[in-house]
């Protein structure tokens, strides 16, 4: 966070770590919000996306013109994606190959970057003094993104069992 420019005011409200900050209280009118919040699996095997929309509508009463960029797993057909927010997805492509970096160094060592929807090249400056060793961006539509996110995941499962059977 110390690397952002200094005229962005940062909050950190992620209540599971003791940062909770209510409207109108710490948070006057927020520019942007980036949600990265938990989104597990329903007993169907759809992804649970209600602490997404929890974190747009508690922000988006406050400003109308908040843009948001959503970190977190979504479904590419996820109705929280099918509304009238500023949204912007940015899909996480982490790997677990290097077990002696933190997620925090993982992120800041990443090379490469999907932005999808209203607003991708504020997102880009905003992190461009971040994520330093980005070597390519994309900017996409924000159901190309959340999809790129899916094959991606969906390629590795299969890329996983194909070897488990060779095994």
């Amino acid at each position: 966070l110390e690397q952002l420019p200094s005229e962005q005011d940062v909050f950190i409200d992620d209540p599971a770590k003791g940062f909770n900050y209510y409207r109108d209280e710490q948070i006057d009118s927020p520019d942007a919000v980036v949600i990265c919040v938990a989104t597990p699996s329903l007993p169907d095997g759809q992804c649970d996306t209600s602490n997404v929309a929890a974190v747009l509508d508690k922000y988006y009463t406050v400003n109308s013109n908040t843009k948001f960029l959503i970190k977190s797993a979504v479904d590419p057909m996820d109705s929280v994606l099918d509304v009238h927010y500023r949204l912007t997805y940015s899909p996480e492509f982490l790997g677990s190959s290097n077990m002696h970096r933190s997620t925090e160094e993982e992120f800041m060592k990443q090379t490469f970057a999907i932005y999808g929807g209203d607003d991708c090249r504020f997102w880009d400056e905003l992190f461009k003094p971040v994520l330093s060793e980005l070597k390519e961006v994309r900017y996409l539509s924000l159901e190309q993104a959340a999809f790129s996110k899916y094959v991606e995941n969906c390629f590795l499962a299969t890329r996983v069992t194909f070897f488990n059977e060779m095994y």
